[in-house]
């Protein structure tokens, strides 16, 4: 009995990491993006790992508790990891992940003056057809059928 609570904490864990990886992935996606379309507005394209954690962490339910339980709102809504055990145990394995994969560098600089590991994606942006933003500024990932050929029509290839 005990051991079979503990495996279904361990699964609803993984399942919370795997969710929130992909989450992580596309706001870094996002984030470059964003900062491709206009650096002005967006003049990083990384984001900083610990604020990516606060951000994501609190706005996702905890794996280990239910609404019967008191975790989460009755109303359906929210709450974060209040456990630092459990929030930390889920971070780890996220970072883990998103750390390994071949599309996000990894990095140290300063943000504001502090030193902060950061996270970028350096990977394709193509699937962004749904960003107007990148269509309005002619984005050369937003559609191939606006691309043409550098070289005149009258040569054959």
């Amino acid at each position: 009995m005990i051991g079979s609570r503990r495996y279904a904490g361990y699964r609803a864990e993984v399942r919370a990491a795997d969710a929130l990886v992909l989450s992580a992935l596309e706001r870094l996606k996002r984030q470059a993006r964003r900062h491709y379309v206009d650096p002005a507005i967006s003049p990083s394209p990384a984001i900083p790992s610990l604020q990516l954690r606060d951000l994501l962490l609190l706005s996702s339910a905890s794996p280990s508790s239910t609404p019967a339980e008191g975790g989460a709102d009755s109303a359906g809504g929210r709450s974060g990891y209040y456990d630092p055990r459990a929030r930390a145990s889920v971070w780890e394995r996220v970072r883990k992940v998103v750390e390994r994969n071949a599309n996000v560098r990894c990095r140290t600089t300063a943000v504001r003056g502090e030193p902060m590991r950061v996270w970028e994606w350096i990977g394709p942006l193509d699937d962004d057809a749904d960003d107007e933003a990148a269509a309005a500024f002619g984005s050369p990932f937003s559609s191939p059928q606006r691309l043409s050929s550098p070289y005149p029509s009258n040569i054959a290839l």
